[in-house]
């Protein structure tokens, strides 16, 4: 998931529309519109408000915005590899591209560890969540035991 479409989704989870989330995060609809579509990526800030607003961890956040590739990068790439070819002839240009395929072979493999990495820190959050809701249950169990029994006592 992208970051613009995490933004999207915590702001259509809580019911709001981009005027809204864009007020409470003192800026424009059009620039929270750029964020959320990939134009721009969020400031410091911004990513900051909603990790406090949304109660998201924000080196999640600012690990997806990290983790985008956008449309102009992919072009730098291929405009790479075409001047390579164009420029170099037979094994000299095979041997360009292999290299140019390892590198990004190697950037796919890092950015996959890196989505592991934070789906076990999702899995682990989640498993606290359900740990403090369970704890909480309890919690409140024993409080209405307690209440009932001191409703007894004042009654009886």
């Amino acid at each position: 998931m992208t970051i613009g479409k995490k933004i999207r989704s915590l702001r259509k989870g809580r019911k709001l529309n981009q005027k809204q989330l864009a007020d409470m995060a003192g800026i424009s609809d059009s620039l929270l519109s750029f964020y959320e579509i990939g134009k721009q990526k969020p400031s410091e800030e911004f990513l900051e408000f909603m990790s406090n607003e949304f109660n998201e961890d924000l080196e999640l956040l600012k690990s997806l915005e990290s983790l985008e590739i956008n449309s102009s990068e992919i072009g730098k790439i291929s405009n790479v590899i075409s001047n390579k070819l164009g420029n170099i002839e037979g094994t000299e240009a095979l041997h360009s591209c292999q290299s140019e395929v390892s590198r990004l072979e190697g950037l796919l493999a890092e950015k996959e560890e890196l989505i592991k990495e934070l789906r076990a820190r999702i899995t682990d959050k989640e498993d606290m969540v359900s740990m403090l809701k369970n704890q909480l249950k309890v919690h409140e169990s024993t409080q209405n035991k307690q209440n009932k029994a001191n409703d007894i006592r004042q009654t009886g």
